[in-house]
């Protein structure tokens, strides 16, 4: 009897822990955007300010989003995962309405090279999304050289497996599905409904 009394408080007490926490996020959510977004613990945020975030959003522990010189912009119940960084320079990271962000992933928008990721988008753990390259001219230090990039546009309906490396000018038509460990760059196959997958992806199926 004793036991099944410790096991049963035990539960009891974890349901109330559970939503415990649960509240406090919605706490924190609450005294950073004035609305109902679920925001956990740990979470690092620069230029608050230049933050629009949906109702119904969710931001995991351990995530970064520095928008002190940029924009960042959130639909409406967009999940960012734990450990993801956002880095808005100079530049607008657009996550549509019901937009996933995998853990571990990171998205870096860089001078006026805006990334836009449409509506009801996945992106599994450990993508790397970046608007800007490095200069490489061979008559000077690379460390020298101005940096340069294009915009990002990844459109609605899309799934990206884990690992993939998604370069600047990079566009991702509606309704694609990119394999694991690809790499996407300005160059890759452009059409509605593919499956890619390769470094540089390359249409395998549709």
């Amino acid at each position: 009897m004793k036991s099944n009394l410790r096991v049963l408080t035990l539960k009891y007490l974890l349901k109330i822990i559970a939503k415990a926490s649960k509240l406090l996020g919605y706490a924190r959510g609450f005294f950073y955007f004035g609305k109902k977004v679920y925001v956990e613990g740990g979470v690092t945020i620069m230029g608050i300010e230049n933050i629009k975030i949906g109702s119904g959003s969710r931001i995991g522990a351990k995530t970064i989003l520095d928008c002190s010189s940029g924009k960042i912009h959130m639909g409406n119940n967009a999940n960012i995962s734990h450990h993801v960084t956002i880095i808005a320079n100079q530049s607008l990271v657009q996550l549509g309405n019901n937009c996933h962000v995998g853990e571990y992933s990171q998205i870096a928008a860089y001078m006026n090279n805006d990334i836009t990721i449409g509506n009801n988008t996945l992106l599994a753990p450990f993508n790397f999304i970046i608007s800007s390259n490095h200069g490489f001219d061979k008559n000077d230090l690379i460390r020298n050289q101005k940096g340069f990039g294009f915009p990002i546009l990844i459109e609605d309906d899309i799934w990206i497996a884990a690992k993939c490396t998604i370069l600047a000018g990079s566009i991702i038509k509606k309704g694609s599905v990119v394999g694991a460990n690809s790499l996407i760059n300005k160059k890759s196959e452009k059409k509605e409904y593919g499956i890619y997958a390769g470094s540089p992806i390359k249409l395998i199926s549709e």
